[in-house]
């Protein structure tokens, strides 16, 4: 079914493969973009049967097809169906006459086999499927990433239990595609904010090799990629035996699929922005027929749309987890891991640090919480204190600290009759017009006020608000004493003196004859407004 192609640099890959698709019968072509045909992986859906074309196809002079039978028909399996197959019968005796589809969200691809591995769905993580991709695709990461929708084509060929896979269909690209110069230049400007919005996600690096060294007991090649002034970029990967030595040679451009890890101080004095599992490419690159998103903004978009159309497997309350946790942890790890779940509670905080902002939901306990981490940035903007939320996630780990990863808000109720807003000057008159008794009224209650940055405080830390009759309005960061990367506060200092913002914080102290007002965990929802005028925030 699959044929091998000569070293003579692909030729037409494409092309070729077109070839090679239609002669085998898996009867349908590369294209680029079209992930609407791509079927969600855990979907239900019965064994779907194709009957081959009868018509015959011209054999192209190009491609050596070798002596072998053609199967008689394709099934189309999905994900879950065919994990279910193999656990009963890994050689896959029934479907040895067929070739086999099945589209997928590609977990992760084997460097050293050139292979996408997955589980059959997220709850079943002691199984792997390997589909070992056809040699006539030897750097397949060159054109998928993690994350991609694909359609795989696959036969036993020879009947000895071992097929091959070809990518005959293909969503967009989720791998950005950027230069080591201009990753090192974000980082250098702002490592803190630069490290969030690339952690975790897959990235296309191209620069140019300026050091190759070779770790032959880990099998590691780490290469360092020119960056920018003092900062450059390190990738490493991993193989048996380097096969990509004489292109990863100093003063080489490479390309190469790969994530972005943790960014530390440690990473910033050393001037290194690290990537791991990194991927290098050799074939043409990038490929002309594939559509690379254009940013990781792009990427979080298209994310959040994929997740706003997903049906979560359960909906519940905070509290209703709450019951379920206590009542017996194991049987609810066993329910909620690996599971999309939408929980509805109040948000009790946010949080902001390397690896994303979080919105923190309350347990109705008092004292417990779960973080949710969030897939948009900056959500005490759109969202408040106290507000309730419905956040849809999963638990890749059920176990405490809870987070619900990849989280985004599919609704939200209007913020609580009663919340207090304030500009400047109508926060200062309260205080004294109640002779300090504000204080008392809505002590540790959240507020929101607007007015003008005065100056910034570096020990408190946090920054003044301008306020009439010699007043000021103290702001205290949230979490202000941690050691932390705190990509919140990093943003929020690129404010100037003079500037107009908008913020949401918990009213602590006014003590009468002192001209200062305190409000602690200020988080800012709006900024650039006129200075007189009352903002509009969507609540």
């Amino acid at each position: 079914m699959f044929t091998f192609l000569s070293n003579k640099r692909l030729l037409s890959r494409n092309l070729l493969l077109l070839a090679v698709l239609f002669l085998t019968g898996c009867g349908t072509r590369l294209e680029s973009v079209h992930n609407s045909v791509l079927t969600d992986p855990n979907a239900n859906s019965k064994v779907e049967v194709k009957k081959l074309p009868t018509k015959a196809v011209a054999k192209p002079a190009a491609v050596e097809i070798p002596d072998r039978p053609k199967p008689e028909q394709v099934i189309v399996l999905t994900l879950p169906e065919l994990g279910d197959a193999l656990k009963a019968d890994s050689q896959l005796t029934k479907y040895q006459s067929s070739a086999i589809e099945v589209s997928l969200t590609v977990p992760q691809i084997d460097l050293s086999s050139a292979a996408i591995t997955s589980h059959p769905s997220p709850k079943r993580k002691t199984e792997q499927i390997t589909f070992a991709i056809n040699s006539i695709d030897p750097q397949p990461w060159a054109r998928i990433a993690p994350g991609q929708r694909v359609k795989l084509c696959g036969w036993d060929a020879k009947l000895l239990g071992k097929y091959k896979w070809d990518v005959v269909e293909v969503g967009p690209n989720p791998a950005p595609i950027v230069t080591a110069q201009a990753l090192a230049a974000e980082f250098l400007r702002d490592g803190v904010i630069a490290a969030q919005k690339y952690y975790d996600h897959p990235i296309y690096v191209t620069g140019k090799v300026l050091e190759r060294i070779r770790d032959r007991k880990s099998k590691r090649t780490i290469l360092t990629l020119q960056g920018e002034g003092r900062m450059n970029v390190i990738v490493d990967y991993t193989l048996e035996t380097d096969t990509f030595e004489e292109f990863a040679q100093a003063g080489n451009v490479m390309h190469l699929l790969a994530k972005v890890g943790v960014f530390n101080e440690l990473n910033f004095s050393t001037g290194r922005v690290e990537l791991f599992t990194g991927m290098p490419i050799t074939v043409p690159f990038p490929d002309k027929n594939i559509n690379y998103v254009d940013s990781i903004e792009s990427r979080i978009r298209d994310q959040v749309s994929q997740m706003r159309s997903l049906t979560p497997d359960f909906k519940l309350t905070m509290e209703q987890l709450r019951t379920q946790i206590q009542d017996n942890f194991q049987n609810a790890s066993k329910k909620y891991e690996a599971a999309l779940v939408e929980l509805s509670g109040t948000i009790k905080s946010f949080r902001s640090g390397e690896l994303g902002d979080y919105i923190v939901l309350d347990f109705g306990d008092g004292t417990n919480a779960i973080d949710c981490r969030m897939l948009e940035s900056e959500p005490w903007k759109p969202y408040v204190l106290g507000q309730k939320v419905s956040a849809r996630g999963r638990f890749r780990l059920f176990q405490v600290p809870l987070i619900l990863n990849d989280c985004l808000v599919v609704s939200s109720e209007p913020v609580a009759e009663g919340r207090k807003e304030f500009a400047v000057d109508e926060l200062v008159s309260h205080c004294l017009n109640d002779q300090g008794s504000g204080s008392v009224s809505f002590r540790d209650k959240p507020v929101e006020v607007y007015g003008t940055i005065e100056a910034f405080d570096e020990f408190a830390p946090g920054f003044q608000l301008k306020g009439a009759n010699g007043y000021s309005i103290a702001c205290q960061f949230p979490n202000p004493y941690s050691k932390t990367i705190n990509p919140y506060r990093a943003r929020f200092l690129k404010h100037a003196v003079g500037d107009h913002v908008r913020i949401q914080a918990k009213f602590d102290s006014h003590k009468e004859g002192l001209k200062v007002i305190h409000l602690s965990d200020a988080w800012e929802r709006q900024s650039g407004m006129n200075e007189t005028a009352k903002p509009s925030v969507q609540k």
